[in-house]
C-alpha cells in the first residue's frame, strides 16, 4: 500500500478521488485537503505523514501548478499524480514536476497505470555507472572483455569495480 495524500477543489472530487483511491487497492488515504495548504501545512504534512504518493486535482488550476512545483520542491521522493488537467494545464504540469497525469473523465485502470508511471518516473531511469554485456552464446569471449573493461575502469577512474557473471 501506497501512502497517499489528496488534494481536492471539491467534495464531487473529493468523493470521485476517494472512490479510485479504494478501488485500485494499492492506495491508503493519510490526509485530505480542500485546497492548496499553505506552505507551513505542506511542511508538516510532508515531514510527519511521509506519503509515497499525492493526488492532486487540477480543477484547482494555477493554485495546482503552485502546490506540486512546490511539493516537488520540498519533497522530490514523493510521485506526484495530476488529475483532470486540460492539455495545456496537464503540459505545464508535467514542466513543474507532475510525474503523470489522469484525465479528467479518467478511470480506475487510468490511475492504477498513472501511479506506475509516475513511481517509475520517480524511482526509475537510466543508471549512468552501470554496464551490462550480454553475449550471443558461451565461449565468445564476454568475459574477458568484462574482465578488461572492469580493470580499465577502475585504472581510469581510481574507484573499485564491482563484477558480477550470471552465468
Amino acid at each position: 500500500m501506497l501512502n497517499t495524500v489528496v488534494i481536492h477543489s471539491s467534495p464531487d472530487s473529493a468523493a470521485l478521488l476517494r472512490a479510485m483511491a479504494a478501488a485500485t487497492g494499492q492506495l491508503q488515504v493519510l490526509r485530505e485537503f480542500t485546497s492548496e495548504p499553505s506552505p507551513y501545512e505542506l511542511s508538516r504534512m510532508l515531514n510527519t505523514l511521509s506519503p509515497d504518493l499525492l493526488l492532486l486535482d487540477f480543477a484547482l488550476g494555477q493554485q495546482a501548478l503552485h502546490c506540486a512545483s512546490s511539493i516537488v520542491e520540498m519533497a522530490p521522493h514523493i510521485a506526484v499524480v495530476g488529475v483532470g488537467a486540460s492539455k495545456d494545464l496537464a503540459i505545464l504540469a508535467r514542466q513543474v514536476g507532475c510525474h503523470a497525469m489522469v484525465p479528467g473523465n479518467g478511470r480506475t485502470e487510468d490511475l492504477v497505470v498513472a501511479i506506475h508511471e509516475a513511481l517509475h518516473r520517480r524511482d526509475g531511469g537510466i543508471e549512468p555507472a552501470l554496464f551490462s554485456f550480454l553475449p550471443s552464446k558461451a565461449g565468445s569471449g564476454a568475459s574477458t572483455v568484462v574482465l578488461n573493461t572492469a580493470v580499465a575502469l577502475a585504472h581510469h577512474y581510481q574507484k573499485r569495480v564491482l563484477v558480477i557473471d550470471a552465468d
